[in-house]
């Protein structure tokens, strides 16, 4: 074989190879709402929910201690897929306080594009949406109906 067969082998190998471990460490960092959140809480349920909205022209709370709201912001997004980020999302539209049985306590930081996890048990970290951001649009709903 002459030299330019050997460096185009060698090169598409490479090429190869650093695709494919992208691939493999991107979808390391892509998980889902529910796994984060179950993890963050060990698997307890959860209590209650305090709502703080930055969007109302005043700083507005809402308490949620209904188990079918709670259940809706905590399982009906579930399957919405997040991917871990270095960058922090800002522009928080609304805050969430979410505790546990166990008074673990986590906060949830929820952006047009991201959240912010942070949790009692140094658990958290920031994500942005892949997709739909079905938190948001659950979150603006309940919060609505309960002011």
């Amino acid at each position: 074989m002459n030299k330019k067969k050997i460096f185009f082998i060698i090169t598409t190998f490479l090429f190869l190879f650093c695709f494919v471990a992208y691939v493999i460490y991107d979808s390391i960092k892509t998980t889902t709402y529910g796994e984060v959140m179950n993890e963050i809480l060990e698997g307890e349920p959860i209590k209650s929910i305090k709502i703080q909205s930055y969007e109302t022209p005043r700083l507005a709370n809402v308490i949620i201690n209904e188990r079918n709201k709670i259940e809706t912001i905590t399982e009906k997004p579930s399957e919405m897929k997040i991917k871990e980020t270095i960058n922090n999302p800002s522009d928080y539209l609304y805050v969430l306080w979410i505790e546990a049985n166990n008074n673990t306590t986590v906060l949830l930081y929820l952006t047009e594009n991201g959240i912010r996890l942070n949790g009692t048990k140094g658990h958290g970290n920031q994500y942005i949406i892949e997709v739909d951001n079905s938190l948001l649009k659950i979150v603006n709903k309940i919060f609505q109906q309960e002011q």
